[in-house]
């Protein structure tokens, strides 16, 4: 299938300094807490998918610091790397 499909991308700015590991573990608090982002389906070899919800998983994690780059070069980073994680999609067998 699209690998774009059920794939939302989102940006927002962030005044004053960024605190990084707080970020970080608002959205491990996030994961913890609401089950949909810890849910997957499986459906190779199946007649049915079969939704599945793990108790942990692990949060990816990225982070880019570009404050170093002028305002055009951060733009034309930012659109590439929006459309390289458009690319790897969304893979819905995995939580």
């Amino acid at each position: 299938g699209d690998p774009a499909a059920y794939f939302q991308q989102f940006s927002f700015v962030v005044s004053g300094p960024l605190q990084v590991p707080a970020l970080r573990q608002a959205w491990a608090n996030a994961l913890a807490r609401h089950a949909v982002l810890r849910t997957a389906f499986a459906w190779a070899d199946r007649d049915h998918p079969v939704q599945t919800v793990r108790h942990t998983v692990d949060l990816p994690w990225t982070f880019l610091d570009w404050r170093h780059r002028d305002a055009s070069r951060r733009a034309q980073d930012f659109d590439a790397f929006l459309a390289d994680d458009r690319k790897r999609g969304f893979d819905l067998q995995r939580a």
